[in-house]
C-alpha cells in the first residue's frame, strides 16, 4: 500500500498493513456528526413513541398495529446501532475484532428482522384488500404472533435472507396496489347492483382504505431510503471484482 506524506494511518504500529483515515475538513466532520446523531435520537424517540402507545392502549392491539410494533422495534435497535456507524465516520475501528463481529450480526439481525416485518405489513394489506371479507378470518392474533416470532428467529439464524425479502418486496406491494383498483371497481359494481336490487349496499370501510395507503407510503419511503445502499454496494463490489480482475491479467501477464 502507497502512503502520501500527509496520510495519516489508523493503527501506526502496524505500519503499511494498517488503513489510513479519511481527509475530512473540520466543518464537514462537525456536520457530518450532527446529521447522525440527529437521525439516531429521532429514530429511537419516535420508536419509542410507538412502542409505548401500541403496547399501553389495549383498543390499539389489532394484528396490524402488532406488525407495526414489531417494525418499532426494529427501528428503535436500528438507531441504537447508529452510535457505531458515527464511530466509523473516521474509517477506523478501535473497538477490537470481537466487538466488530457482534456489531455486524446485530446489524444484519435487525436489517433483516425490519426488512422481513415489512414484507409481512405487505401480505397483511394484500389480504385486506384482495379478500376483505375473509380477512379478519384469515389475518388473526396469533397467526400474526407467530410470523412476527418467525421473521425475527429467521432474522437471528439466516441473516442472508436480507437481500432476497428486499427483492421479493416491491414486486409484491406493486401486486397490492395493482389490485386494489381492480378490487375497488369490482366493489363498486356490487354495491350499485345490490342497491338496484333493494338490499344493503356494500360500504368500503374507510380506515382500511387510510392504513392500506399509510403503510404503502412506509414502505415506498422504506425503499427510497434503502436503494442508495444497494446501489453503493453493487459498485463497491463491481469495483472490487474489476481491481483483482486487473491485478490478475498484470501477474499474469509475461511482459510484467
Amino acid at each position: 500500500m502507497t502512503l502520501e506524506e500527509d496520510d495519516e494511518l489508523c493503527f501506526p504500529q502496524l505500519f503499511n498493513s494498517s488503513c489510513t483515515k479519511p481527509k475530512r475538513s473540520e466543518l464537514e466532520a462537525v456536520l457530518t456528526y450532527i446529521t447522525l446523531s440527529s437521525i439516531s435520537l429521532l429514530t429511537t424517540t419516535l420508536n419509542m413513541f410507538v412502542i409505548i402507545s401500541i403496547s399501553h392502549f389495549k383498543q390499539l392491539h389489532t394484528p396490524t398495529n402488532f406488525l407495526l410494533l414489531s417494525l418499532a422495534v426494529s427501528d428503535f435497535f436500528v438507531g441504537l446501532i447508529m452510535f457505531f456507524q458515527i464511530v466509523l465516520i473516521d474509517g477506523c475501528w478501535f473497538l477490537g475484532d470481537a466487538t466488530c463481529s457482534a456489531y455486524q450480526y446485530v446489524a444484519y439481525v435487525i436489517t433483516s428482522a425490519s426488512v422481513g416485518t415489512m414484507v409481512l405489513i405487505c401480505v397483511d394489506r394484500y389480504v385486506a384488500i384482495c379478500d376483505p371479507l375473509r380477512y379478519s378470518v384469515k389475518v388473526t392474533q396469533g397467526r400474526v404472533q407467530a410470523c412476527v416470532c418467525l421473521c425475527w428467529t429467521s432474522a437471528v439464524a439466516y441473516q442472508s435472507v436480507l437481500l432476497r425479502d428486499n427483492l421479493d418486496q416491491p414486486v409484491l406491494y406493486m401486486r397490492v396496489f395493482a389490485v386494489a383498483a381492480s378490487q375497488a371497481r369490482a366493489m363498486r359494481s356490487q354495491a350499485a347492483a345490490v342497491s338496484l336490487q333493494g338490499s344493503v349496499t356494500v360500504t368500503v370501510k374507510r380506515s382500511e382504505l387510510k392504513a392500506a395507503v399509510t403503510l404503502g407510503v412506509v414502505v415506498a419511503v422504506f425503499l427510497v431510503c434503502l436503494c442508495p445502499y444497494f446501489i453503493y454496494i453493487v459498485i463497491l463490489t463491481a469495483g472490487g471484482t474489476l481491481e483483482m480482475s486487473q491485478s490478475h491479467c498484470h501477474t499474469s501477464d509475461p511482459a510484467a
